[in-house]
């Protein structure tokens, strides 16, 4: 086959192919395997930006609140079990309101 006044050598390009063959086949099988990566990357960049913004204040009032009941539940535990010391001794004692 003519190209221009030269010649193509056939045997020339056959060679060359054929050494060219494993690294083409090489770097396609790479660029899949980075395809493949950049889609659980983009997968994971789309779970983290689709989580609701976090309010840090309402957070912080919200611990404040759940500390008071903790400290108020505390208090009643504390008054029922005088409470409790006071009725015992009251029955000891033979003081029984009627």
């Amino acid at each position: 086959m003519a190209n221009g006044d030269g010649k193509v050598n056939w045997g020339m390009i056959r060679d060359v192919a054929q050494y060219l063959i494993y690294p083409i086949l090489m770097a396609l099988v790479y660029l899949m395997m980075q395809n493949q990566a950049l889609d659980r990357r983009l997968s994971t960049i789309e779970i983290v930006t689709s989580r609701p913004v976090v309010d840090i204040e309402s957070v912080r009032k919200i611990a404040v609140i759940e500390d008071r009941q903790n400290r108020n539940i505390q208090a009643v535990l504390e008054i029922k079990g005088e409470l409790d010391k006071h009725r015992e001794l009251s029955e000891v004692t033979g003081y029984r309101k009627r």
